[in-house]
């Protein structure tokens, strides 16, 4: 047990916090830790205090001395003063007196969101309850040891819960790097959650201050970025803006006043006085003249360029070359990478000194920041890259910038980590693939980093989406078909894993159209097996079933024609059984689906089968979610010896593993097998698969698992509890996913409303009918779609609307519907006995209860011919 608590320790300190870069937007000068304060015996001022933000400013201390707690997003454009007003709010919380009452001052934390990293590298749910709780790392590193049952969503509700007297303020900069730069949706499902929970209970005294240049939304359902209303910053008046004017010049009195009487033109945005003043003060120009030329400009975009133009124009030459040395690494790095650009290629490094010099220039300039590590890095926005003269991301470049960019290249391709252990490692790999691209020309070189390197790590980590815009680009462009083809094929793997099937499709066949022409038997057999599992995810189960059969057929066929491919292809086989095994068990075909996966389940076994590493990693990921499938298959078939059975074979083959994702996927399908036998120990093993499947930051598992955790606190007559479960299980869901999770959520909403007249359980069981009536439309043989519908049709019966016999009717439906009349349906008395549980659940919400016994009865009727078979 010891060297488990060790190999979490470890866990956890790979994940500390990485605080980088702060962003062009505020101060650009190195940061400097924020240090303890004692509060003094008077509030003083705060040197230097914020200019003006009178309105946005009393917002803010309202939000966080009014007594509401929860979410507090702050957004502007870059530049604009959102840290400043922050900052400003919380040295006066910092430094206030205790009123009369007697209570404390909150506990301010600070966090930063860093960009090129991990989504999750400045906060996380473990970093949240950290700070709510004033744990050290060692301290949050012993808690995970200890209390792996406890799943961090509870662990945060446990700890608001314990500090609803404690006030404590959180403060994250730069949170647009944790959202969707296209949907601007939060991308860790996880925080999602946690968001959530901060936002909709209301007895807590923790804020959470969001910083960030462009509103977020909540990746699924949630509603905590509209529960409040946005601080939105705006530029600054025209006095303050003269005195912010005075911090940035100084001294300098003829270009504060030339730019303070830019004011209007400027929209007193704080950046863009950056600027002016730093255009100013390097010019030939004398400030009036240049004010006199700027008041001529009338578009913003004018006025930028007008700014950058003339500050790049102030640049010497060395400070030029660092400056797009910077722009040509696209992060940041150290002194010594700058040193080794801003010379000619093969020369020796230039002085550390003079580049140094130069870099501090740049940073005077508000071009470039020095992070908190030493490190610099550009801090020029998009339109204000143009403007200096930098070229564009897409391209083209000129001859110089192709040699500068493939140098770059070099650069962090010799710079990155060879062993990387977390996505941050990856950043220097992701910014070579970007110099490369931007060459325009070294798109086998992309291509070739992108498959030996980037995608089989990012995979591992679930962030494979990353190369998509990088794939993109590289469609078309590539100088073999082979590469063409393998570049369309990853297209429609994640296209399909972002749920866009057009896209998808198209990718995917334009991969086959390569795959015939270069007549490859053996991509064309894995295209075949990936379009098969695009049409099980958009739920075309017979087109699904016909692609998987097309794909088998291809690797049959490699076993006489090109025998080394088959036997590389055996793990693809493996796929192709397993999906055609979810095919007949959508059917209800228990036998062949069950045939279909011990035949998946052997593939592993055949002579020849690859050894390698990550394929030994994927072979165990397949083995044990087939495995656990078939266990319950079994169960369903009310055959528990045969479940049992294959549950300790699983349990067998995991001794000596301690892969987190392996575990969740067994620990999940334990807990339904102890369902009906010990509900509190179900809902101990499903805990542990949604900690361990949050670890791997696995959607589909959490998913499951926390439906099989709500089915569990049923059980167990803890309805509290399952509703949580299973309201954070619903962000999960998605068309052509299982309809049980929609439909405890329907039936957990009836519970704790009393009943489901007229309210949100109605409604819940308007939306279960509809999707399962879509997924009949689409497929009148899915088995466990009419058992949906029947189930939806007692709820809104119970609602007042429609009539109990349609979802009898359903219910009978659903253990009669055959592709095959010739072959009668499989009895399936586990699954029943499942129904008739919800069903008895939800009628007990029914006024009177016992108006869904006509329903049960049937059932249990079955059940009867069932045992008397």
């Amino acid at each position: 047990m010891t060297s488990v608590f060790i190999g979490l320790y470890q866990i956890r300190l790979a994940k500390k916090t990485i605080v980088q870069t702060p962003g062009a937007e505020e101060q650009p000068q190195r940061e400097r830790p924020h240090e303890a304060v004692s509060p003094p015996a008077t509030t003083p001022r705060r040197n230097p205090g914020i200019i003006d933000r009178t309105k946005e400013l009393s917002v803010l201390r309202q939000r966080l001395t009014g007594g509401a707690s929860g979410i507090v997003i702050v957004t502007g454009p870059p530049g604009i003063g959102k840290t400043e007003l922050v900052e400003e709010a919380l040295w006066e919380l910092e430094n206030a007196l205790p009123g009369p009452s007697g209570r404390s001052r909150p506990r301010v934390v600070r966090r930063e969101v860093a960009p090129d990293l991990d989504p999750g590298a400045g906060i996380d749910v473990g970093r949240l309850i950290a700070d709510i709780e004033n744990l050290s790392e060692d301290d949050v590193a012993l808690r995970e040891a200890i209390g792996l049952h406890n799943p961090p969503i509870d662990q945060l509700a446990a700890a608001l819960d314990s500090h609803r007297d404690t006030p404590v303020v959180i403060a994250v900069r730069h949170v647009e790097n944790l959202l969707d730069p296209v949907t601007r949706q939060l991308r860790d499902p996880e925080l999602d959650e946690a968001f959530e929970i901060l936002a909709k209970d209301t007895q807590h005294q923790v804020t959470l201050i969001l910083m960030t240049r462009h509103p977020p939304k909540a990746l699924g359902r949630g509603t905590w970025p509209e529960r409040q209303d946005q601080i939105t910053v705006e530029g600054l008046e025209p006095g303050d803006f003269f005195k912010y004017l005075q911090r940035v010049a100084g001294d300098d009195r003829p270009v504060i006043k030339a730019v303070a009487r830019l004011h209007g033109q400027l929209r007193g945005n704080p950046r863009r006085g950056e600027l002016a003043c730093a255009a100013f003060r390097s010019a030939r120009e004398t400030p009036a003249r240049l004010a006199a030329e700027l008041r001529r400009l009338e578009s913003e975009d004018d006025i930028l360029g007008f700014l950058i133009q003339h500050v790049i124009a102030g640049l010497n030459p060395l400070e030029r070359r660092a400056l797009e040395a910077l722009d040509a690494y696209g992060t940041s790095v150290r002194l010594d990478a700058v040193c080794a650009l801003v010379v000619a290629e093969h020369h020796e490094p230039h002085p550390a000194d003079e580049v140094r010099d130069a870099l501090t220039r740049l940073v005077e300039r508000r071009v470039a920041v020095e992070t908190a590590h030493g490190e610099y890095r550009l801090s020029l926005s998009e339109a204000e890259r143009k403007w200096a003269g930098l070229p564009d991301e897409d391209g083209p470049v000129d001859s110089k910038w192709y040699h500068l960019l493939r140098r770059a290249g070099y650069e962090l391709h010799d710079r990155r980590v060879t062993s990387p252990h977390t996505l941050a490692d990856l950043r220097l790999h992701l910014a070579e693939l970007r110099a490369l691209m931007r060459t325009g020309d070294l798109w086998d070189r992309a291509h070739r980093r992108i498959q030996d390197e980037l995608d089989p790590e990012l995979r591992k980590r679930n962030r494979a989406p990353l190369l998509l815009e990088a794939r993109e680009k590289l469609r078309g462009r590539l100088r073999s078909e082979m590469s063409e083809m393998t570049n369309h094929n990853a297209l429609g793997v994640l296209y399909m894993s972002m749920g866009d099937f057009a896209k998808a499709n198209h990718a995917y066949g334009k991969a086959l159209e390569y795959a015939n022409a270069l007549r490859d038997l053996p991509i064309r057999a894995e295209i075949r097996a990936n379009w098969a599992r695009a049409y099980w995810q958009c739920y075309e189960v017979e087109t699904a079933y016909d692609y998987y059969k097309l794909a088998r057929d291809d690797h049959d066929k490699l076993l006489k024609s090109d025998p080394e491919a088959y036997r590389r292809l055996l793990p693809l086989r493996m796929n192709i059984f397993g999906g055609l095994a979810d095919c007949h068990r959508h059917w209800g075909e228990y036998t062949e689906a069950i045939r279909c996966a011990r035949k998946a389940r052997a593939v592993p076994e055949s002579e020849g089968y690859p050894d390698k590493p990550e394929m030994r990693d994927f072979t165990a990921r397949r083995s044990v979610d087939i495995g656990m499938k078939l266990a319950r298959w079994h169960a369903e078939l009310g055959q528990w010896g045969a479940a049992d059975q294959m549950d300790e074979i699983v349990r067998g083959e995991l001794d000596g593993r301690g892969q987190d994702w392996l575990q969740s996927l067994y620990h999940n399908g334990h807990a339904y097998l102890l369902l009906e036998r010990d509900p509190k120990e179900a809902i101990r093993t499903a805990r542990r698969a949604v900690e361990l499947a949050r670890r791997f930051t696995d959607p589909a598992i959490l998913l499951r698992a926390r439906t099989t955790l709500c089915l569990a606190h049923l059980k167990d007559n803890d309805l509290d509890r399952a509703a949580r479960q299973i309201e954070a299980a619903m962000p999960y869901h998605h068309r052509g996913a299982s309809l049980l999770a929609p439909a405890l959520h329907a039936l957990v909403a009836a519970a704790l409303g009393g009943d489901t007249r007229g309210g949100r359980a109605g409604e819940l069981f308007r939306l279960l009918l509809a999707e399962a009536e879509a997924h009949i439309k689409q497929d009148r043989h899915d088995v466990m779609a009419w058992d949906f519908k029947g189930f939806a049709g007692c709820g809104r019966f119970l609602d007042g609307e429609g009539e109990l016999r349609d979802a009898i009717a359903a219910f009978k439906t659903a253990r009669a519907t055959t592709r095959d009349p010739l072959r009668p349906r499989e009895p399936t008395p586990g699954l029943v006995d499942q129904w008739i549980f919800l069903l008895e659940r939800l009628d007990a919400c029914a006024r009177p209860p016992g108006l869904l016994r006509p329903v049960i009865d049937v059932l249990a009727a079955a059940q009867v011919r069932t045992s008397g078979s």
